[in-house]
């Protein structure tokens, strides 16, 4: 008797064409996912740098714009005047106290109370500093981008470097979006090929790929070939098929009864229900070839072959394929090592 193997842990309709595929072998593409990631990192850090050194040109035109509210129409921009200098306080603030929480934990100030200080105090001050600093930040550059007839020219030199580089911080981010893009669509491809490898032992959707860009390479086996028929797939199997075994459960009960001359007559009766088992049993040993036309199995004792049309179900174990066939109410059963690589390869003749 033999053992179907439980069918694969994920869904394998979920694991084929869920993406684009690089043409690469898993192992280049891991070497090139890793050279895209880099690039991305150092595209996005470029253009983070250049976003900050404009955000930061502007905070400071407008700390200066702040500074000097008789240099420019300061009126004109009251509330955001209001917002900065409201701002500056609260980041003041912040880094006094973040200061005072130091020198406390270090034991400069306080005594007994340094030692009270804990290192998640220090750590909730560092963010509310962090916090207010940004904040002061943007408040800054709201000024510097509201003032009007400005007639400081430090300010003024910063707002024009600000405007120079302007240009330059778009494009830098249209182009940081599209790396983080690829980048996300590479590493939602990676995951795929590698949960294929582990669920299946193979990159089922490099094959796939590969097939449906039609380099599928033909094979040898043992099959004689119909004119103009190509064989793509041929692989060592066991044909094995679904048999119902009856066996009777339950008990027996008799008398024995001399008769005379050392001999004994028995009588018994047997009280019992059928119990009907569902095995799998070997038929025969041979090869399963998946042709540009047909299934077929060529066997040692016997050989099977159907039309690719004449397949209406497909059930995939861990170690073979169930196939139902027109008009067989039986379903043959294929044994072979990753039997996911057949369901690829019939995918893509069904689909031709």
């Amino acid at each position: 008797m033999t053992q179907l193997g439980q069918p694969p842990a994920a869904d394998s309709g979920q694991l084929r064409s869920n993406g684009p595929v690089t043409m690469l072998e898993l192992n280049q593409f891991e070497e090139f996912f890793k050279q895209e990631q880099a690039a991305t990192e150092a595209i996005i850090e470029e253009a983070n740098r250049r976003a900050d050194e404009y955000k930061d040109t502007l905070a400071q035109a407008g700390a200066l714009l702040v500074a000097n509210p008789s240099a420019w129409d300061s009126k004109e921009a009251a509330e955001s005047v209001d917002a900065a200098l409201k701002a500056k306080d609260q980041a003041v603030s912040a880094a006094a106290e973040l200061d005072l929480k130091q020198k406390k934990r270090q034991g400069i100030v306080g005594g007994l109370f340094a030692k009270l200080t804990g290192k998640s105090d220090i750590e909730k001050a560092e963010a509310r500093s962090l916090e207010t600093r940004d904040a002061l930040n943007v408040a800054m550059v709201e000024v510097a981008r509201h003032a009007k007839d400005v007639t400081l020219p430090a300010a003024t030199a910063l707002t024009e470097h600000a405007l120079a580089i302007s240009p330059d911080v778009e494009e830098l981010h249209a182009k940081s979006s599209l790396a983080a893009a690829r980048f996300q669509a590479l590493s939602d491809e990676i995951i795929r090929r590698r949960q294929a490898v582990d669920t299946f032992g193979f990159d089922s959707e490099f094959l796939a790929a590969n097939l449906a860009a039609g380099k599928a390479d033909k094979v040898e086996s043992p099959l004689l070939l119909k004119a103009g028929e190509q064989a793509f797939f041929s692989v060592p199997t066991t044909l094995a098929r679904h048999r119902s075994r009856t066996t009777f459960v339950g008990s027996s009960q008799g008398v024995s009864i001399p008769v005379g001359h050392g001999v004994r007559f028995r009588t018994s009766g047997f009280a019992g229900h059928p119990v009907v088992k569902d095995e799998v049993v070997e038929v025969d040993r041979g090869t399963l070839v998946l042709t540009s036309q047909r299934i077929a199995f060529v066997g040692e004792a016997k050989s099977i072959s159907f039309p690719l049309t004449k397949l209406v179900n497909l059930h995939e174990y861990s170690n073979g394929l169930g196939m139902g066939r027109e008009g067989k109410e039986s379903p043959e059963i294929f044994l072979f090592e990753q039997p996911h690589r057949a369901v690829v390869y019939l995918d893509w003749l069904l689909a031709r």
